[in-house]
């Protein structure tokens, strides 16, 4: 299998078929193989997709898809950003993972802030709530302005023995119902 090349009027030679060609029998020669598929090695006789996960690029090489970014089918001529709050931690991926935290650049933090404390994007880290306000914690990081139902204190000012996460909750609880 293979090609005829005319070297002169007196020389032909049978060149193999080598990658990203195919050898194709009907025909009795080489061809390119289709966007999305490659060959791997000499007088293959057809194209293989590229494998989820990578993409096909026009220089017939299938290569991985970059970091946050993936192909969940074979075949694929480009790859797929993932969605906001979604990662991949290496290239390759045939699927984007939720970031259960803060996705930074290409980075996934798994921070879980304290109660009372909030995320500080520009510190990439966790911080106090301002005087007056107060979050639950986890991966909720948002402090909310409020006057506490307990005693209308704030929490961040709170009486010796006043449970802040209770106090919090209540009045996350009276908001909901209109108060």
């Amino acid at each position: 299998p293979g090609e005829i090349e005319v070297v002169d009027d007196f020389t032909s030679i049978c060149k193999p078929c080598l990658p990203p060609k195919q050898y194709l029998d009907a025909n009795k020669e080489c061809m390119d193989c289709a966007q999305g598929q490659v060959t791997t090695e000499q007088n293959e006789d057809s194209c293989t997709p590229c494998p989820a996960g990578l993409y096909w690029t026009s220089d017939y090489i299938c290569k991985p898809c970059p970091i946050n970014h993936y192909t969940d089918t074979p075949g694929q001529i480009a790859c797929t950003p993932c969605e906001e709050s979604n990662y991949t931690p290496y290239k390759g991926a045939t699927s984007c993972i939720e970031c259960k935290g803060r996705l930074v650049g290409t980075t996934c933090i798994q921070a879980v802030c304290k109660e009372g404390e909030h995320w500080d994007d520009a510190a990439k880290a966790c911080g106090q709530c301002p005087e007056g306000t107060t979050s639950v914690g986890g991966y909720n990081n948002t402090c909310y302005n409020i006057k506490c139902v307990c005693n209308n204190v704030t929490p961040t000012n709170k009486p010796k023995g006043e449970d802040s996460s209770k106090c919090f909750r209540q009045y996350l609880e009276a908001k909901s119902k209109g108060c």
